[in-house]
């Protein structure tokens, strides 16, 4: 594929994925989605996994501020088809902006209890972490236990659709259901 096909392009910045610490088995992943112009790399990247137990969409990016991270998370939740959620984007948007929702946390990534900020909504969480100097801009809306690594080469078979690798659009499997 060349750089100015449309499709996915991998982005410059790193890629996170959800790691289940209650599950046995490995959880199904798929690259879920991505924004961005669809000849460039993209500006941000969403993995899913789903275990027995526990599910989760993965976004990662280079938000320049959490309120952005916070954003993302909110419009994610609507794959969790969440009946507390309002239909109006600008109600998710401003559901998001209340700072009353989030509380300071923290966020395993890699190992590392990160700070992040997190709120529920209808059993499920959604946790921001934006820490440049650590090179992360991640958030995580999940059903269960998770925890986040950073997605190396070496685990990119997990993936029908590498996430590493440029991808034309009829070349992408279909995504799964988060839900179903």
């Amino acid at each position: 594929m060349t750089s100015t096909e449309p499709g996915y392009h991998p982005p410059a910045f790193p890629l996170f994925e959800a790691v289940f610490p209650d599950e046995v088995s490995e959880p199904r992943r798929w690259l879920s989605g991505w924004n961005g112009l669809t000849t460039a790399p993209a500006t941000d990247v969403t993995l899913a996994a789903r275990g027995e137990r526990a599910t989760a969409l993965v976004t990662s990016s280079r938000w320049a501020a959490v309120d952005d991270a916070r954003m993302s998370g909110f419009l994610t939740l609507t794959a969790f088809r969440v009946p507390e959620l309002p239909d109006s984007t600008a109600e998710l948007v401003r559901l998001a902006e209340d700072d009353g929702r989030w509380d300071a946390g923290t966020l395993d990534v890699d190992g590392r209890a990160l700070p992040a900020l997190a709120t529920s909504v209808g059993g499920v969480t959604v946790a921001c972490c934006v820490d440049p100097p650590a090179g992360v801009g991640v958030v995580v809306v999940a059903v269960g236990a998770v925890a986040l690594r950073r997605l190396v080469p070496a685990r990119r078979t997990a993936y029908p659709a590498d996430p590493f690798i440029a991808h034309r659009y009829a070349d992408l499997p279909a995504v799964d259901d988060l839900v179903g």
